[in-house]
C-alpha cells in the first residue's frame, strides 16, 4: 500500500486528484502494519528539497494517520534551531484536541526536565501555537510530574515573555492545577508568577498575555480579596504609565479586554475604596464596553468554583503581605507573622466570606468601654464555669479581644496557630482564637456563606448580655455590664384625646433602626427624628381606651427614655421586593455626621454622641457585596465638636489596616451610593462646655 501511495505522490496528477486518491486509499481500513509503512514512507519524503517538495500534500496524508502529530512535534522539538520549519507549521495549524494530548505531555515533561538553554523550541511552540483548552480534558496525573516539578514548570512558564499565545498556555496550566486542586503547587509558585507576569504589563507585546494570566488568578480566586489586594500595586503601577503617556498605543481590543477585567475586579472585590478609586480612574480612560457585556456573568464564569474556603483555602495560609519580596510564601506555622503597623489597630483574616463577622468584631473592639471591660474583668472560677456552661461564646469573645489588644501582629490570622493567653487557658500556646470563637457560634455563622452584619451584631450582643437563656441563672458581672453599655429604652405613650388618660410601654433596645428613604437623600438626624415623631391614631387605626371603653382618637408618641452609653444606629437598607421575589438594597445616600444629637425625654438639650466606628456595606446588591469598617480611637473624654487633635480614621478591611483621609470617610458617610454606611457606633460625649451630657450629671433614667 505504501508503494502505491508513493507512486501517486510522484505522479503528475494535480494536488486535488492526489488528495482524492489518498482519501480512497486511507478509507480502505489499513492494517496497523500498513499504516506504519505508509507513515514511514511519508516521513522519508518529508524534508524539503526531496522529491516531491509538496509538504502540504504529505501533511494532508499524515494528518489522517494515527499518532503522526506526535512524531511531527518530536521532530521539531528535538531538531536544531534551523531545521523542521514545516513540522512547526503543522503544529501552528493543528487544532484537534486528541492529537494534542501526547504533545502537551511532552511539552510539560521537557519544561520540567530540560535546562532552560535547551528549551528554545518549547518556548517557540508556546508563543506561536494556539493552545487547545487542555485543562478541560487532561488531569494532572497525565503529566507524570510530582508537586515540586509542577511548581517548577509553573515558575518557568511565569518567567517567559507573555508574547503571542504564551499567556493562554499559562492560563490553561493554571486551570488544570485548579481543577485537580493542586493548591500546594499554586501557593509555591503563584507569587513568582504574579510578580513576573505583572512586570510584563509595561511591554507593548506582552501586556495582553499578562492580562490573560492576571485575570485568571485575580478573578479565579474570589473567596477573599487578599491575593488581589496584595498584588494590586504591582498590577496598577505598571498599567498607569500607559494612560499617562498614550493609551491609544495599545490596540483597541486590548483596551476593551482590560476594561472588562477592571469592571470585573470592581464587581468581585467591592469594599476597597483606596484601590477602587484608582481602578475607576483607569476605566474612565478606556473605550466603552460592548452593550452585551454582563459583568455578573463574566465574573461568575471566571470564578474557581471548586476553591476551598476557610482553613482549606488554597491561599489562606500564604504570606501575601510579603508579596513585594519576590519570594513565594509557604504559609503554615513557619510563616513570619507581620508586625503591627498601627498601634491600637489589628486586621482580621477573612476565612471565607467572613467580612461581615470581621467588621462587627472590629466595631466592638473599637468600643472603648467594651475593650476596657474585657481587659480589666477577672471572673472568679464559679462565674467562669457558669459562663462556659451557658454561653461559651462569652469566654471565647473575651479571649479574642484580649488577643487583638495584646498582639503585636498586623493581623489575627486563622490560617496559622497563634499564641494567646486567655482567661480559659492561661498557659496555652498555639491557641487559635478565631477558630475557637467561631466554633461557639450558631451553625449559620460557621459556614462560608455571606451573612448580614447587623444580624450577626444582634446575635453576639444578645449572647454576651444574657446568661445563655437558662431560667433561674443570674447574669454574670460581665453580661450585666455589656447590657448596660449598649441598652437604651424607648417609652411609647398613647394619650386618649377624650379622657387624656396616658398608657406607657417601656421597651429596651440594643440598637436604633433607622429607615432609609428610597427617593431623596436625608440627614441622619432627620431620620432619627422621624422615628420619634408624633402619630395620630384615628379611623381604622383608632385606639381602644380602657378608661373610655371605646375606640377613640389618640396621640402616640415614642421617646428615648434612657440613652445608652454607646449608641448603635442601623440603617434599614435592605428590603424585600415582592414583585421580583428578591431582597434588594436601598442605595440612597444618608448624610451621616460624625456627631449626633439624640433627643431624650426629660433632657431638653438632648444628649450628644460622637462617631467612633462605622460598618460600611460595599456593593449595589443585597446578595453580593463586602463589609469593612472605618474606626478611630477616641480620647477618654470626647467633646461634642471635632478638633484638629481628633484621632485619625483607619480603614479596617479584613486583614488590611490603613490610615485614611477624613475626606474619604466623609464622602462615604454622606454621599456614596455604593459604599454605604450600614451600622454606626457612637459614644456618649461631654458637651462643649463640660455640662449636661456627662454621665455624672445626666438626667435620663
Amino acid at each position: 500500500m505504501d508503494q502505491i501511495l508513493h507512486a501517486i505522490l510522484l505522479s503528475d496528477k494535480s494536488d486535488d486528484e492526489k488528495k482524492l486518491c489518498v482519501d480512497h486509499i486511507l478509507a480502505s481500513s489499513l492494517t496497523p502494519e500498513q499504516s506504519k509503512s505508509v507513515s514511514a514512507m511519508c516521513w522519508a519524503m518529508w524534508p524539503e528539497g526531496t522529491s516531491p517538495p509538496n509538504v502540504e500534500l504529505l501533511t494532508y496524508t499524515l494528518k489522517q494517520l494515527p499518532m503522526q502529530f506526535i512524531v511531527c512535534s518530536r521532530r521539531y522539538l528535538n531538531s536544531s534551531a534551523a531545521s523542521e520549519p514545516d513540522c512547526f507549521r503543522w503544529m501552528q495549524e493543528e487544532t484537534r484536541q486528541v492529537e494534542w494530548i501526547p504533545v502537551i505531555k511532552v511539552l510539560f515533561f521537557f519544561l520540567a526536565m530540560r535546562p532552560t538553554e535547551k528549551l528554545a523550541r518549547v518556548y517557540a511552540v508556546l508563543q506561536h501555537c494556539p493552545t487547545v483548552p487542555f485543562s478541560t480534558f487532561l488531569v494532572v496525573k497525565d503529566l507524570y510530574l510530582d508537586a515540586s516539578k509542577l511548581a517548577a514548570v509553573l515558575i518557568k512558564l511565569g518567567r517567559l515573555p507573555m508574547r503571542g499565545h504564551t499567556g493562554h498556555w499559562l492560563k490553561q496550566f493554571l486551570l488544570l492545577l485548579v481543577k485537580d486542586e493542586q493548591w500546594v503547587v499554586l501557593v509555591k509558585g503563584g507569587t513568582d508568577v504574579l510578580l513576573s507576569v505583572a512586570e510584563q504589563l509595561s511591554g507593548h507585546d506582552t501586556v495582553l498575555g499578562s492580562l490573560v494570566v492576571l485575570e485568571t488568578i485575580f478573578l479565579g480566586y474570589q473567596e477573599n480579596a487578599d491575593v488581589f489586594v496584595a498584588f494590586f500595586a504591582h498590577f496598577h503601577d505598571r498599567l498607569a504609565p500607559w494612560f499617562e503617556a498614550d493609551a491609544t498605543a495599545l490596540p483597541t481590543p486590548t483596551l476593551v479586554y482590560l476594561h472588562e477585567m477592571l469592571q470585573g475586579l470592581l464587581f468581585a472585590f467591592p469594599g476597597h475604596p483606596l484601590l477602587q478609586t484608582k481602578l475607576v480612574e483607569l476605566c474612565r480612560r478606556l473605550p466603552p464596553l460592548p452593550d452585551t457585556f454582563d459583568v455578573d456573568a463574566y465574573v461568575e464564569a471566571l470564578r474557581w468554583k471548586n476553591c476551598k474556603q476557610g482553613d482549606q483555602s488554597p491561599f489562606g495560609a500564604s504570606t501575601t503581605e510579603d508579596s513585594g519580596s519576590g519570594s513565594s510564601g509557604s504559609g503554615g506555622e513557619d510563616s513570619v507573622i507581620q508586625p503591627a503597623l498601627y498601634e491600637g489597630y489589628i486586621g482580621l483574616r477573612n476565612v471565607g466570606n467572613t467580612c461581615y463577622m470581621n467588621s462587627v468584631l472590629q466595631g466592638l473592639f473599637m468600643t472603648p468601654a467594651m475593650r476596657h471591660l474585657v481587659l480589666t474583668s477577672s471572673p472568679t472560677a464559679s462565674s467562669t464555669k457558669r459562663s462556659l456552661d451557658n454561653g461559651p461564646i462569652t469566654a471565647e469573645f473575651r479571649a479574642l479581644l484580649r488577643y487583638m489588644h495584646d498582639s503585636h501582629a498586623a493581623c489575627v490570622d486563622s490560617g496559622r496557630l497563634q499564641r494567646s493567653v486567655t482567661m480559659t487557658s492561661p498557659n496555652s500556646s498555639g491557641y487559635d482564637v478565631i477558630r475557637r470563637f467561631r466554633a461557639t457560634l450558631a451553625a449559620e455563622f460557621q459556614t462560608s456563606r455571606q451573612q448580614d452584619a447587623s444580624e450577626f451584631l444582634h446575635y453576639v450582643l444578645d449572647k454576651l448580655s444574657s446568661p445563655g437563656g437558662v431560667s433561674g441563672v443570674p447574669k454574670s458581672t460581665f453580661q450585666d455590664m455589656v447590657g448596660r453599655l449598649f441598652t437604651g429604652k424607648y417609652a411609647r405613650r398613647i394619650t386618649c384625646s377624650r379622657c387624656e388618660a396616658v398608657s406607657t410601654t417601656v421597651e429596651e433596645f440594643m440598637d436604633m433602626n433607622v429607615p432609609v428613604p428610597t427617593s431623596s437623600p436625608a440627614s441622619l438626624e432627620a431620620l432619627v427624628q422621624s422615628q420619634l415623631a408624633t402619630e395620630l391614631l384615628a379611623d381604622a387605626n383608632a385606639y381602644f381606651c380602657d378608661a373610655c371603653h371605646d375606640r377613640v382618637e389618640a396621640i402616640k408618641q415614642t421617646v428615648v427614655d434612657h440613652a445608652p452609653e454607646h449608641l448603635i444606629l442601623t440603617m434599614s437598607r435592605f428590603q424585600y421586593n415582592a414583585t421580583r421575589g428578591v431582597r434588594e438594597k436601598i442605595c440612597t445616600p444618608v448624610r451621616c455626621s460624625t456627631t449626633l444629637l439624640l433627643p431624650v425625654d426629660a433632657i431638653s438639650a438632648g444628649i450628644h454622641y460622637i462617631l467612633y466606628a462605622a460598618i460600611v456595606h460595599a456593593g449595589s446588591r443585597a446578595d453580593h457585596g463586602h463589609y469593612y469598617t472605618f474606626a478611630r480611637t477616641l480620647p477618654e473624654a470626647s467633646q461634642v465638636h471635632e478638633t484638629t487633635t481628633t484621632p485619625r480614621w483607619h480603614l479596617l478591611n479584613d486583614s488590611r489596616v490603613s490610615p485614611v483621609d477624613d475626606a474619604l470617610v466623609l464622602h462615604t458617610l454622606t454621599q456614596s451610593t455604593s459604599d454605604t454606611p450600614y451600622v454606626l457606633f457612637f459614644r456618649r460625649c461631654l458637651a462643649a462646655n463640660g455640662g449636661g451630657d456627662d454621665a455624672t450629671t445626666r438626667g435620663d433614667r
